[in-house]
């Protein structure tokens, strides 16, 4: 039976004011015994002050922005419970088992290396949170055969625990001894795209990636990271994922998709 002393939490801040109250709340109020690293990306709001009113929370304040990336790997040092919770600021614990049965479906599966739950916004809505891999194929099935979920994010038709490609960072479970196996999240991404390739990375160890749409976790897209020009950070990340050609490749496959579909439906 695994208790919440077996699992710690990692969050990475930056300028997260308006969420991480209730983040923390919620954590404090479910999994009291849990572990809980937040830290702080040199925020200029009042982050660090509201998370210092929570006295049970372990709080690693850096001078400077490191990214998601360094940063994860940073808090995970200090880890020394069997299990890792990764989770944006945004996200909001619906219940006390969330966390729990995200860690069963590890200790129960020994084939899965990392789980993720399904992701809803506050008002209900499912947030498409797994993806394929973002490969020229994959584009080209997409954006010009139409054919949905081959290259962006997608909803899996399961009500199980189902074998993913990958899934996104907001939520990620995974055992801590497996995420220092493979190397962390890699830094040479600031943001974005560390999922993926981290993704990818448990999936070459001989693992799974698990997507659970029984466990519901919500969560406010963009309640964080203000002042970060995010489509920048998406393209530097997007060109050292694919390499420039193949980044390249896609763009243009991408937009002659969407020129091809354009002209069909005018």
């Amino acid at each position: 039976m695994i208790n919440d002393e077996q699992i710690s939490v990692i969050i990475v801040t930056f300028n997260s004011q308006v969420a991480i109250k209730k983040c923390i709340q919620t954590l404090l109020s479910f999994y009291p015994h849990s572990p809980i690293y937040i830290i702080d990306n040199n925020s200029t709001d009042e982050t660090v002050n509201i998370v210092k009113k929570f006295s049970q929370v372990r709080l690693i304040q850096s001078m400077e922005n490191l990214g998601f990336s360094k940063a994860n790997n940073l808090a995970s040092e200090s880890i020394q419970t069997k299990f890792v919770c990764f989770l944006n600021p945004d996200t909001v614990l619906l219940n006390k088992q969330n966390l729990i049965n995200l860690a069963e479906d590890l200790e129960q599966n020994e084939k899965f290396g990392l789980v993720g739950p399904k992701i809803i916004h506050p008002d209900g809505r499912i947030q498409k949170t797994v993806r394929n891999l973002p490969t020229l194929r994959n584009a080209f099935l997409e954006y010009v055969l139409n054919h949905q979920g081959s290259y962006d994010f997608y909803q899996p038709k399961s009500s199980v625990l189902v074998i993913v490609p990958s899934i996104t960072g907001a939520v990620m479970m995974l055992k801590t001894e497996l995420f220092r196996k493979v190397g962390g999240f890699s830094e040479k991404f600031f943001l974005y795209y560390e999922d993926l390739d981290l993704c990818q990375k448990i999936a070459n160890s001989n693992l799974k990636i698990g997507y659970d749409p029984q466990v519901v976790i919500s969560h406010i897209m963009g309640a964080s990271g203000k002042k970060v020009d995010v489509n920048q950070l998406l393209i530097e990340s997007a060109k050292k994922y694919h390499g420039l050609i193949e980044y390249y490749l896609i763009t243009f496959i991408i937009r002659l998709g969407l020129l091809i579909h354009r002209h069909r439906f005018t």
